[in-house]
């Protein structure tokens, strides 16, 4: 889809190359219409560069308020509905038999805005016979949507601004507009049909023509901004009346009419002499009144409108305001102010109900009703009925609700009835809102029958009204939930489940960099700056993940940053995902990734607000890894296990309340850090038109958020003890200085400090003694008494090895984790230097000394070697990861190792799961060594010629290998590379081959060496098509950068 930067660098595109006419077949449902950074530039394109900017209304119809932005939704753009002609139907669309006259597409987007604007501007052929791309092996194809229509519109505007250009006539978009839209031909003459065809259909010669005799007149357009008298709303471009108290009382609103000059007109020869006097029209003055004249200048004037529904019958009425240059009524309307109003229905019964029956449909044909949805209302029930028809029949069922500072609450549906029969649906609804139910039959369904399609239809509210709508379960407390039904009786199930992980993190890193002048400065002079923020995050195991950023997603148009985008990449810089405004769910294998996100916009001041902005990563969980809710009628009842609460009937008007319990410990998704927020949904009522065996439709089709934070883990003994540690000391540093301070006013302010305050001091210094005694004791009895079995460590004797001696003292867990800290000292050193190098090799010798044959010792200094890189002397680099690896294997006692690793361990003793651990890690320890000296010994074979290697080092990689095999499994993942070079060795290109496969099949995250070393296998083989292709694809494995935003 389209993005913002591509959008904001078409728009400089356009004015560099001094265009006439822009066409975008883009556009998305907004929040908020002519709003948002792309509708500020587009105006500036459109006000200053006097660029005619053209786009389509959108494909989300039949219902009212779906045009989409910038198209339908934006003051300076024009925008195109889809219209489908007879001859287009018949030749196009090859249908059998085609329509007496032209209609509007079923799918084209319907006004008004949210704002009361018309929202569709004209309408133009919305299909065609087009070219396409050579790739999809056809030179052209039929092709229809909006995005035909404003392509063709804009074609013929061109022939339009065409001929004004011969001709001499000053170009304007305002002029070009006036005249387009005061000359297109009348669709339909029902005056709500605006809302669908806009102001008609483009006629170019009419256009033309007018613009010839218009060439005279000043380039001018009327911006209008209203408000209703008595209120501080936004500014409105219409009058929208959509249900309530609105549509049945007078109102009167005040409407500013400014005369917008293009940027640079000249004061006194344009702005000072400009004046019109207009005279205004009503389309209906008994239920919209106005004054009859005005006379506007360039400052602008305002006048009120007065409007009446009271007397209007229920459903869609639509009625205009526009004004006639009373000098030259040729001109046809100014200006024009929209006004919509929506009366609707009010449902009765219990439940609430209403029944449509016999409605007649033919090809195209769209029925309408208004609901006012009362409030308790969360859903809706319809059936629909079909009769007296021959072939099938496709119908569009949607619904709109309008929520304020939300995009419309849309519900769409497209059946085929292949013969007379019933069908079911469900939708959620907004309680206390104006729900617009729009049935229609497809513009070319039965379009050969005469036979009319008859529609019974009836639709049922039903609701259960709940406290939280969105619920967080806080730590162990369970959740109270009170249930209402103010409807009907309902019968209350509640179902919850958390299916999803949500991660936060923050950016570990940021950078604001300005971009290149050639695409990215504005046609202003303003240069636009990116932010790039960089996040890190891991998976323990593959998952399916989704970014996401709400301050700014799910937002393109009406978002101030005017471009978004993100990309996931692994440590090889390979990407995997890339996305914008909709982030999506990817397939991920267990590593690390990074996230880096891309925003962008001229203020550098926005842009360092967003520096530490949170990214959430959301996690869908395995199935088996769902945690359902349970559910209580008793607050103890997580705890007891009781009290269960399953279902229960609201009668209206009584609440019925329970509580849901948070998850159990044992449920919750492993590798979940804390802080983490598990995010799921719960369901309250069910649906009545269900199919019993369907168990999921059963569910009523509204539902609530919940989620529950996962705690912090269990405090350790450890961090406990130095919590009270800390607030021992503190405790005693405020115990001497009270001490002290009491000692000093008595000796200063006592007449007799040596006799008077003697008894008083000996009881203070008992109160500091027996406080310090406390706190000691309870330190001391914190960390050796309550948890000191933790603290009990495994002394291994030389002659009894495993034996259980009983517990260290303090001076020897002291020196351990002395120790402990050196070795982890010992990694951090870098050897960037030969000063580094030899520093790092003193305390090498060092430690050695210190502890010998101390095994963790001796391993990490054979991870440093292996990290610190070659040198250019790679055999000498070898050697020294061979001599490393000896003296792991050395310092240890194999036959011991062998026997205790035999011996099983009692799981439930804390004791001897503690030494099989640590038997474990030493294990590891000596596999890991043994696996590094093979692939070290085979690198030296490598580098070296055959006849250069002697026998004993062939024998040394075998017995190496040899005596790997007894410890581990030569073959999994971790150890396969040897398996890998023993077979490649033994003359088995091809077994080495399949186990190399195994072995980047199993890894989560490519490695190149791998890979390197496949590519090898297969040149010696000779399999040089096979190579070629592994090598183009080591290009997209392991790309040398990540590719510019």
């Amino acid at each position: 889809m389209e993005t913002g930067t591509g959008l904001v660098r078409a728009l400089i595109a356009a004015v560099e190359h001094k265009c006439d006419l822009i066409n975008m077949s883009y556009g998305e449902p907004t929040l908020l219409p002519d709003y948002g950074r792309f509708i500020d530039l587009s105006n500036e394109v459109v006000d200053k560069h006097r660029i005619i900017f053209i786009s389509s209304a959108g494909n989300n119809g039949p219902a009212l308020n779906t045009v989409g932005a910038p198209g339908g939704t934006s003051t300076s753009i024009i925008g195109v509905g889809a219209y489908v002609s007879p001859a287009m139907a018949a030749g196009a669309h090859c249908v059998v038999q085609p329509p007496a006259k032209g209609m509007e597409y079923t799918w084209s987007s319907r006004g008004p805005t949210a704002d009361g604007d018309l929202g569709v501007s004209i309408s133009a052929p919305g299909g065609a016979v087009a070219p396409v791309p050579t790739w999809t092996l056809q030179s052209r194809m039929l092709m229809n949507g909006t995005s035909m229509s404003s392509p063709s519109a804009c074609g013929g505007v061109a022939l339009l601004v065409s001929g004004m250009k011969a001709e001499g006539i000053p170009l304007s978009p305002y002029s070009v507009r006036k005249a387009i839209e005061n000359t297109a031909a009348s669709i339909s003459n029902a005056p709500e049909e605006k809302l669908t065809t806009g102001n008609g259909l483009l006629q170019v010669d009419r256009a033309f023509e007018y613009a010839q005799q218009a060439k005279k007149l000043p380039l001018v357009s009327y911006r209008i901004s209203i408000n209703q008298v008595g209120k501080s709303v936004p500014k409105l471009r219409g009058i929208y009346l959509r249900g309530g108290n609105a549509c049945c009382q007078t109102s009167e609103w005040t409407v500013q009419l400014d005369p917008k000059f293009h940027e640079g007109a000249s004061n006194l020869e344009q702005l000072v002499p400009f004046e019109e006097c207009l005279q205004l029209h009503s389309t209906d003055t008994s239920v919209v009144q106005i004054p009859e004249y005005i006379l506007v200048t360039n400052n602008g004037r305002s006048f009120n409108i007065v409007v009446n529904p009271a007397n209007i019958s229920s459903g869609l009425h639509y009625f205009e305001v526009y004004g006639i240059d009373y000098k030259a009524p040729w001109r046809g309307p100014i200006f024009r102010v929209p006004i919509t109003v929506i009366k609707p229905i009010a449902l009765l019964g219990e439940p609430p109900l209403l029944s449509i029956s016999n409605l007649r449909f033919q090809s195209g044909h769209i029925e309408r009703r208004f609901i006012n949805v009362p409030f308790g209302a969360s859903w809706a029930e319809v059936t629909m009925r079909t009769s007296a028809f021959d072939t099938p029949r496709r119908f569009f069922l949607d619904t709109v609700q309008i929520c304020p500072l939300k995009r419309p609450v849309k519900w769409e549906a497209v059946v085929t009835f292949s013969s007379p029969s019933s069908k079911n649906f469900s939708f959620p609804v907004e309680g206390g809102l104006t729900l617009e139910l729009s049935i229609a039959q497809f513009w070319s369904s039965g379009i050969a029958s005469h036979e009319p399609t008859c529609v019974d239809f009836e639709i049922v509210l039903h609701g259960i009204s709940i406290d939280q709508k969105v619920s967080t379960l806080d730590g162990e407390s369970p959740l109270l939930i009170v249930a209402r039904s103010l409807l009907a009786s309902e019968k209350l199930v509640p179902v919850g489940t958390l299916n999803k992980i949500r991660i936060p993190y923050r950016p570990v890193e940021c950078n604001l960099s300005s971009l290149p002048t050639d695409r990215d400065k504005l046609p202003s002079g303003k240069q636009i700056i990116a932010l790039t923020l960089t996040y890190k995050f891991k998976l323990e195991d593959n998952a399916e993940i989704k970014p996401h950023v709400p301050l700014l997603n799910n937002r393109i148009y009406d978002n101030k940053f005017e471009s978004q985008f993100y990309r996931i990449s692994d440590s090889n810089k390979r990407i995997y995902s890339s996305g914008d405004v909709y982030p999506s769910y990817v397939r991920l294998s267990k590593g690390e990734y990074t996230l880096q996100l891309y925003i962008r916009h001229e203020n550098v001041q926005f842009l360092e607000k967003l520096k530490e902005l949170v990214l959430f990563i959301e996690r869908k969980l395995d199935k088996k890894d769902f945690v359902p809710l349970m559910f209580y009628s008793q607050p103890d009842g997580p705890i007891v296990g009781s009290g269960t609460f399953k279902s229960t009937v609201l009668v209206p008007g009584e609440p019925e309340a329970f509580y849901v319990g948070p998850p159990s410990s044992e449920k919750l998704p492993k590798n979940a850090p804390p802080g983490a927020v598990l995010v799921g949904s719960i369901t309250y009522g069910t649906v009545s038109t269900f199919n019993k065996k369907d168990e999921q439709n059963h569910r009523a089709p509204v539902s609530y958020s919940i989620s529950y934070t996962i705690l912090p883990s269990k405090v350790s003994s450890i961090e406990c003890a130095v919590s009270l540690l800390s607030t021992f000391v503190v405790m005693m540093i405020l115990v001497l200085v009270l001490d002290h301070q009491f000692r000093i006013t008595i000796r200063v302010h006592s007449p007799d400090p040596d006799t008077f305050c003697t008894a008083y001091i000996c009881a203070l210094d008992f109160v500091s003694y027996m406080l310090r005694y406390i706190l000691f004791h309870a330190v001391v009895h914190s960390l050796f008494g309550l948890r000191c079995n933790q603290y009990k460590l495994l002394q291994v004797d030389d002659k009894e090895k495993g034996v259980l001696v009983g517990t260290k003292s303090i001076p020897e867990q002291l020196d351990e984790e002395v120790r402990d800290t050196k070795i982890k000292f010992l990694s951090s050193v870098k050897q960037l230097t030969e000063e580094d190098k030899s520093a790092w090799s003193e305390l090498v010798v060092s430690l050695k000394s210190e502890y010998p044959k101390y095994t963790p010792l001796l391993s990490k200094i054979l991870q440093c070697v292996l990290q610190k890189g070659t040198d250019g002397d790679k055999i000498s680099h070898e050697k020294e990861v061979i001599a490393a690896a000896d003296e792991v294997v050395g310092s240890i006692d194999k036959e011991e190792l062998a026997k205790y690793l035999s011996l099983n361990s009692d799981p439930e003793d804390e004791e001897a799961q503690k030494f099989k651990k640590k038997i474990e890690e030493t294990r590891d320890q000596l596999a890991d060594a043994l696996y590094q000296k093979c692939l070290a010994l085979a690198e030296i074979e490598s580098l070296k010629s055959d006849e250069s290697i002697e026998v004993s080092a062939k024998d040394i990689f075998e017995e190496n290998y040899k005596e790997l095999i007894k410890w581990v499994d030569v073959k999994s993942a971790k150890y396969g590379t040897s398996t890998v070079l023993r077979e490649k060795r033994c003359g088995r290109p091809g077994t080495a081959l399949k186990i190399l496969n195994d072995l980047i099949q199993n890894e989560s995250e490519p490695k190149k060496k791998l890979y390197d070393l496949k590519i090898q296998l297969i040149e010696e083989m000779g399999w040089n098509h096979v190579s070629t292709y592994e090598k183009q694809w080591m290009q997209v494995r392991f790309p040398p950068c990540l590719p510019p935003f």
